[in-house]
């Protein structure tokens, strides 16, 4: 499903976000053409270059959650707080769709994929507009954020994004 949105005559500018209930970044979907190793145009001469989708960064648009820590005073250890309460998460999940929302006035993406988890899902989709819910053209139930940023983690976006029954959105 990514690569039919890419291979449109005027592509769409994606975005992905991927969350979990600690951290979030968004990325920007592009094609990325590269060069095939000569061992493999020698087998296949008029195909000399390939085509990936891969994932950037998007600048200023990586958000965390500021951790609780707490002291032990028996150990004078300071241990990391296991999780984070549910006010935390949600100033990050606000904090999120502020981010988004500044970026939707100035139209630097047409579409956006949320990949975080369902509670985490829910919170921002009530804290964005409803002319940025209509670029939402997908949703992934999922925390995404431990798989590295790859050929694998494009692959698993695409998969769960062809699972979901939505028509392949075009450019305004």
């Amino acid at each position: 499903m990514l690569s039919k949105i890419l291979s449109q005559k005027q592509a769409a500018q994606v975005w992905v976000l991927l969350a979990s209930g600690k951290k979030a970044e968004v990325y920007a979907l592009r094609k990325a053409i590269h060069d095939r190793p000569s061992s493999w145009t020698r087998k296949h001469p008029f195909l000399t270059t390939g085509v990936e989708i891969v994932l950037d960064p998007v600048p200023g648009l990586r958000f965390a959650a500021e951790p609780l820590e707490s002291f032990e005073v028996e150990r004078h250890t300071r241990t990391p707080h296991p999780d984070l309460p549910d006010d935390i998460k949600a100033k990050l999940a606000k904090d999120i769709s502020r981010g988004i929302e500044t970026a939707a006035l100035k139209n630097d993406f047409d579409h956006l994929v949320i990949a975080a988890p369902q509670k985490l899902l829910a919170q921002i989709k009530a804290d964005l507009s409803p002319c940025v819910r209509e670029r939402i053209m997908g949703e992934i139930p999922k925390d995404m954020t431990r798989i590295p940023n790859g050929k694998n983690l494009v692959a698993r976006l695409d998969a769960a994004l062809s699972a979901a029954p939505e028509a392949v959105p075009t450019k305004h």
